[in-house]
């Protein structure tokens, strides 16, 4: 959370840049004003790479844990839950169950995946 906030804040920072450097570009300001914000643009973009490849990195280990779990009703309200971001109740109204069925499926399915790793652990 902390990266995201820091993130956010370049964000807002090259942002503040960008239209200091526009409003620089139509009042006729050097070359080197303009060179220096695409540099700051660049070094944004490079950050803002960086994060997405690693939430991509995580959404990969995220898939390939709720793979582990046995097919049931459980890896799929894990799936939709964990990977497509859908609430409880999102899910339950799309796959037609009860937002109680959809918790206790969520819940068996993850000591499910406990115990699968405890066992991939102690081996």
């Amino acid at each position: 959370m902390e990266e995201f906030e820091a993130l956010k804040q370049r964000a807002d920072g090259v942002g503040a840049v960008k239209y200091s450097a526009a409003k620089s570009c139509n009042t006729g300001a050097t070359h080197s004003s303009v060179e220096s914000m695409a540099i700051l643009l660049d070094m944004a973009h490079e950050r803002f790479a960086d994060a997405v490849n690693k939430e991509c990195g995580l959404m990969k280990e995220v898939m390939q844990l709720i793979d582990l779990a046995p097919m049931s009703i459980g890896r799929v309200v894990l799936s939709r839950r964990y990977l497509l971001g859908q609430s409880i109740t999102e899910l339950a109204e799309e796959l037609d169950i009860s937002i109680s069925y959809a918790h206790r499926a969520r819940n068996k399915a993850m000591k499910e995946l406990a115990a699968i790793l405890e066992k991939q652990t102690a081996a």
